[in-house]
């Protein structure tokens, strides 16, 4: 009796979310751009932090949003988890229906353990978008990859240089002097230039 109550609330919830989204489509909208921002936060935020840089006081939220579209694979992760997690929400609301003699089986269908697949698919998707950036960084700071360019200043012609670009935001660009070990930030405004080489491939005239 008491399972068959939770199942109808379970399932009055679900008709009202369902009614509600398609009432007000803005709202799934909204939902998305708020997902894609904290996508983009997050992986800035720890990509950035290898390099001990604050990206939060050089980044506005539009920042966020771009850089969530720099990472597809994060996106990919994302849409994975979801359907995987819709699946197997799916699955225990049949088992919640069903009689099971188990207990294992019986809890499989109970309302616990659906909120605990959806806090665990969350802690897998933020922990993916960590080590991705977290590697991305590690890549450039063990000196296993990054794109080097000449970099020309407008204030300071004198100043012109060669570095590793770490990234950029819409208002500053973030640059790594290997030899110093340092990363400077400069306003786009300062930087007249940046120029890399083009990648060469077997055949290409010289």
């Amino acid at each position: 009796m008491e399972n068959s109550t939770l199942n109808e609330q379970t399932h009055a919830q679900h008709s009202w979310a369902f009614h509600f989204v398609t009432q007000h489509p803005g709202v799934l909208i909204s939902g998305l751009y708020l997902l894609a921002s904290a996508i983009g936060m997050l992986d800035s935020w720890w990509y950035f932090r290898q390099f001990g840089i604050s990206v939060f006081i050089y980044s506005d939220l539009a920042d966020f949003l771009l850089a969530s579209f720099r990472s597809p694979t994060a996106w990919l992760i994302v849409l994975y988890t979801a359907a995987i997690g819709a699946w197997e929400y799916a699955a225990s609301l049949r088992r919640s229906r069903a009689p099971a003699k188990r207990q294992a089986l019986r809890w499989l269908g109970s309302r616990r353990y659906r909120q605990a697949s959806v806090v665990l698919a969350i802690l897998f998707v933020v922990g993916y978008i960590v080590f991705y950036a977290g590697m991305r960084a590690a890549t450039i700071t063990e000196r296993r990859g990054g794109q080097e360019v000449h970099v020309s200043f407008a204030t300071s012609p004198a100043g012109d240089r060669t570095a590793v670009l770490v990234g950029s935001t819409l208002n500053f660009v973030f640059l790594l002097d290997r030899s110093a070990g340092r990363v400077s930030v400069h306003p786009h405004e300062n930087v007249l230039a940046i120029e890399s080489s083009a990648p060469r491939r077997p055949g290409m005239a010289n």
